[in-house]
């Protein structure tokens, strides 16, 4: 983990094919820039964001797949968190993650001393005494079903090794969520951790999976959101049931909603 005492990662730039992004969260360029290498931050970074519990006096921080560095940076700057810890196996990610933490240092809205950086380290490889030192965990999986993906998306999706590891979510969606959960569980750590799903999986095979890993958890659902696209044709094919657990509705103009679900876990 890069010490926080250096200031080299505060004066990093990015490179490569970073490219202006609309965002569907309104407020996200008060905390990232709109120039990246990643999906525009969604609903999905937002709900979750204020969905994240405060703790007085401020907490630490371990933003797992930071990406950007949003989650960790409104927490920061919004006041949820004292010191956030950015970790991803992308370099992008944390150039990004540097680069926007340092305009919040030289606007003087931070302090240098807030943040530290992992770079190329998978959750499974974070140190437990890394884990240890946070008093709260978060993690936004990719957790697209691949067998509600249109074949040609999809061949597109595998193509791309990046866009695959960070968006394919396995068969059902929720591939790198047992991943997380297994080494979550392998930690018997009693630093909590929030993820973010979407109730399209379903609720009940989010349930059965939290209790195959034995795991406390809570779960709150959001306000309805919208469902990509891409996923009508399986909304229009569910039963009614299969609507209810996923918490599927359509609105008048054609638009299929969904939920998000916060998932709060304590081992």
């Amino acid at each position: 983990m890069a010490s926080s005492s250096k200031s080299t990662p505060c004066i990093m730039k990015l490179h490569g094919a970073a490219e202006a992004k609309f965002t569907d969260w309104r407020g996200a360029g008060a905390y990232v820039s709109q120039i990246s290498f990643f999906d525009r931050p969604s609903y999905f970074a937002e709900n979750l964001c204020k969905a994240l519990p405060a703790k007085r006096g401020g907490q630490r921080l371990l933003d797992i797949g930071c990406g950007s560095g949003i989650i960790g940076l409104f927490c920061l700057l919004e006041g949820k968190a004292q010191f956030v810890t950015f970790s991803d196996i992308q370099c992008h990610a944390i150039a990004e993650s540097c680069a926007n933490f340092a305009r919040h240092v030289q606007r003087k809205k931070l302090r240098a001393g807030q943040a530290a950086f992992m770079e190329h380290c998978p959750f499974h490889k974070i140190p437990r005494e890394v884990v240890a030192a946070h008093d709260l965990m978060v993690f936004n999986p990719p957790q697209i079903p691949e067998r509600y993906v249109d074949g040609d998306l999809l061949r597109r999706a595998k193509a791309d090794a990046s866009l695959a590891y960070f968006r394919l979510g396995g068969s059902d969606g929720l591939k790198v969520v047992r991943e997380f959960l297994r080494w979550y569980r392998s930690l018997g750590t009693r630093t909590p951790a929030t993820v973010q799903l979407s109730s399209f999986i379903g609720r009940s095979l989010i349930e059965k999976t939290m209790a195959d890993y034995e795991l406390r958890y809570e779960m709150t659902a959001s306000e309805l959101v919208n469902l990509r696209p891409m996923f009508w044709k399986a909304a229009e094919a569910f039963s009614d049931q299969q609507r209810s657990d996923r918490a599927l509705c359509r609105k008048k103009n054609g638009v299929w909603m969904k939920r998000l679900l916060t998932v709060s876990l304590m081992e």
